[in-house]
Formats: C-alpha cells, structure tokens, sequence
C-alpha cells in the first residue's frame, strides 16, 4: 500500500494499476486548495471472476483513445466500504469498465479480464465549496489520470478518486476510457453502481461483442455513398491551433436558466416559424455570440454529437460508443433563429445526410495510426464549434448513500486538446436550466466574463430570473 502525506503541489500523483506511484510530464500552474491532502487507501477494486469475453471495437472506437472526467460534488461523504461493495457489484454487471484494451493492428479490443480499477481514497483540506471552484482545474487532484506513457494494454479502463473534503462534502472523480463507451454508456454503468449502493434493483445492460455487426442490424438500407475524412499534416498539426488552451484560464463555465432558455426558444421559433429544442437554441446562440464577439466575417463550422440509439430505435441500454458526429458550414452564423433551424433540419434528418456506414469506412481507410489527424472541418483555417449535450442522462438523478450530486462538471485536461473551441452541457445543478463547460481561448473568456460578454450572452436573461447555481460560483460561472 501507498501512504503519502501532503505532497508538494509541484507533484502530480497518479495510481497505476499496481498501486505505484507515477509523474507525469506536466506540473500544476497554480496551486490549489486541493493540493493539500493526505492520500488514505489505494487499490484496485475487482469484481472477482473474469467473463473473459472480448469486444470488438467498432470504427468510433478507433478514434475514442482517450478519457473522459466528470465530478459529482455530494453534501455529505458516504462509507468507502459501501462504494467499493458497489463498484465490485457494477463490475461484474458492466465488466468492460473492469477490462483493457488489445491492439490488433488498427482494431482495438476490449478484453474483459478483470484487471480492475484503480481507486484512491483521499482526505481533502478544502471544503466543497473550493471543490467547487476548483472542479474544471485539471491540476486540483480531483481526478487520478492515466500516465499517457502507459501501454495501451495496462491502461486501466476506469479510475475512481473519492475526496473526503473538510466540512463533510465528498467529490466523485472518475475517468474513464471513451473506448469503452459513450457518456450515455457511462451514466447506465453509474446507474448501476448507484443502485448496488443503495440496495436497490440494478437496471439492465446489453453488452455486444460485435458492436458493428449490432449498428447493422439497425441499419434499414445500404449506404453507397462515398465520403472521405479530412487530415491535417504533422505540420498541420503543429501549427493549426494558435488558441491552443495553456491554462486553466481557458476553461469557462456558462449557465442558462430556464426560464432564459424558455424565452429563447419561444423567440427564435418564433422567428421561423417551427418549434425548435432546447439544444438547437442553445448551440446556435453560444456559436452566434462567438461569432459576433470575434467579428467574423466567415462561415463558421459546428460539430454536434448525435447518439444514434435514439435515431435508430436502438435499446438505451447498450454499451459502446453509438453516436458519431454531425458537422455543417452554419448558412448565416450572425443570426441565431437561422443557426438554431438548420441545426433543427440536420438533426431531423440526420441518418438520411450523414450515412452512419459511410462515416465509419471514411475512419477505416484512414487508420487508428492516423485517426488523430482527422478534422471536421475542410481546412486548418475554417474556424469550428464543437459541443456535446449531456442532457437527459439521469446525471443529478444518481444516489449515493440517500443524496443526488450537488454538483456535476466535466474537468478537462486541457493538455491533450488540440482544439480549444468547444465542450459539453449538461443539465444545472438539481437538474435545472443548463451549464456549459467550454474550454475556449483565454481572450474570448476575457470577453465574456466583461459586462458587455455577460449582456450578449444572457440577452434573453431577465433580473427577475433565479441562477440554481450554487452562491459560491457567482462570480465563477457566467
């Protein structure tokens, strides 16, 4: 066992599979009051007995390398006992979680052998409100990443760091490999363990170990269509990005309440003449008040991630990376009715545009040795807004030991990314209004968070709206 008291905050702890210790290349750019902890019980939780079943990865899968960490915030701590009881019991329900990954070639495997998960357990000198402030900050010790030198078959699928916080609070840290699934994958594997925890019936999972031959039986015709995937040079890739993200400064947070998304919807559907959802308002908002903020005069780009079990009458249950992306030059980004209704005609008719085979051979021709390399966009220099929606996941549904989360968000290492413009929402604390978590260049945070920013952004505000947001965060979330 590790036992490591109050490290330097110049030290990034990370627990391998074997419960030993590891530095990663990159030291914390400010220190946080998360810093200061005192880590207690380092394991790696099994669920017992190995399926030892293997399942294939489909052509999403091959460009889903990387992780994924979310926070729940809770009021109170439970006992570790009860979330390690639970998580074994997810475990053998969900065992690819528990797995690692095989290479074959440019296909990548999921073996189901019980390697388990790493789980810390950490006493936290902060209170949740620091956590908090601190949750988007990938240096404030929330989240036990997974040392990018690692082979890619020691891996952990999954790791889970519980912070004990000083006024009674607990923060839930996960990170998880997108191989393995998407975020509605994640949140049937959290409903699981939620359920374990608190003595409760778990819901079903449907598990495939074809995922592409199951998409196919979904499929009601074949696509003949031919596209190709964009690819950027390694020069390309060295240069496309000038706003690349530096600090943690470049991750903001933005809410919108819903009696504000309520009046957004009602104008803009109003404008042209349809009934347009949330979603289409809220992206083709945020896009167009980037827009207008950076004083284009080009065509932006927007990427929106579609799940298709919901296009394709797939069972919600079924785990894997089912959802492929969608990205269109807007036709007239300065207004946002025009925005919100193209995004409504591409959503509507999305499996007629974008041929979910046709996609997946484009990945394939290009190779998961290359796959980083793809774009959504023509060019380097087309400028883009990527965003996924989180929405209607059950995310502040989830209990542990009584409670719903206080708080979610997702914590970006901002390293990794080569894009800056873009990120999820999910639904508000208590599962009101929305909350984006956009990681954007520091100079157009900087705009935003002006009075100026602030008053484009929330123009279909009112003062007489209630923020669910917690006190704390005022000034924190826009």
């Amino acid at each position: 066992m590790l036992a490591i008291s109050r490290p330097s905050p110049k030290r990034r702890i990370h627990i391998l599979p074997n419960g030993s210790e590891s530095l990663r290349r990159n030291e914390p750019d400010h220190a946080s009051p998360l810093q200061e902890r005192t880590l207690i019980d380092p394991q790696v939780i099994t669920a017992g007995k190995a399926v030892n079943s293997v399942v294939q990865g489909s052509y999403v899968d091959m460009q889903s390398d990387f992780y994924v960490s979310p926070v729940f915030l809770f009021d109170r701590c439970i006992d570790d006992r009860h979330l390690i009881d639970g998580l074994r019991g997810a475990l053998t329900r969900v065992p690819v979680f528990g797995g690692r990954l095989r290479a074959r070639g440019d296909a990548l495997e999921i073996v189901c052998c019980d390697a388990g998960v790493p789980m810390t357990v950490v006493d936290v000198e902060a209170t949740l409100a620091d956590a908090m402030r601190e949750v988007t900050n990938p240096d404030s010790f929330l989240i036990d990443w997974v040392v990018d030198s690692t082979p890619v078959e020691q891996r952990p699928l999954l790791t889970v760091r519980v912070s004990r916080l000083a006024d009674g609070g607990m923060a839930l840290g996960l990170s998880w490999n997108h191989v393995v699934g998407d975020m509605a994958s994640f949140m049937q594997f959290m409903r699981v363990w939620s359920a374990l925890v608190e003595g409760e019936t778990a819901p079903e999972i449907l598990i495939v170990e074809d995922r592409e031959g199951y998409l196919d039986r979904f499929l009601w015709r074949e696509e003949k269509t031919q596209i190709t995937c964009p690819l950027l040079s390694e020069e390309d890739l060295r240069q496309e990005n000038p706003d690349a993200p530096t600090h943690d400064n470049s991750v903001v947070q933005i809410y919108f309440g819903e009696n504000e998304v309520g009046r957004m919807r009602q104008s803009l559907s109003r404008a042209v003449s349809r009934q347009l959802s949330s979603n289409d308002v809220l992206c083709a908002h945020l896009l167009t008040t980037l827009w207008n903020m950076e004083a284009e005069s080009e065509p932006w780009w927007l990427a929106i991630v579609v799940d298709l079990r919901h296009r394709l009458g797939m069972p919600t249950e079924v785990i894997g990376n089912f959802s492929q992306i969608a990205a269109f030059q807007c036709s007239a980004v300065g207004q946002s009715d025009v925005v919100a209704a193209q995004i409504r005609s591409v959503l509507e008719k999305y499996t007629q545009i974008y041929h979910c085979r046709c996609v997946d051979r484009a990945i394939t021709n290009v190779g998961r040795s290359r796959s980083h390399r793809c774009v959504f966009w023509p060019s380097r220099e087309a400028r883009g807004l990527g965003i996924i929606a989180w929405t209607r996941m059950g995310i502040y549904d989830i209990t542990f030991g009584g409670q719903h989360p206080s708080f979610f968000s997702q914590n970006f290492d901002y390293r990794s990314l080569r894009r800056p413009w873009g990120g999820v929402y999910s639904e508000g604390p208590g599962g009101v209004g929305f909350l984006f978590t956009l990681r954007l260049p520091a100079r157009v945070i900087e705009k935003l968070r002006s009075p100026q920013g602030r008053k484009m952004i929330h123009r279909f505000g009112d003062t007489g709206d209630v923020r669910r947001t917690p006190a704390d965060l005022a000034q924190h979330i826009i």
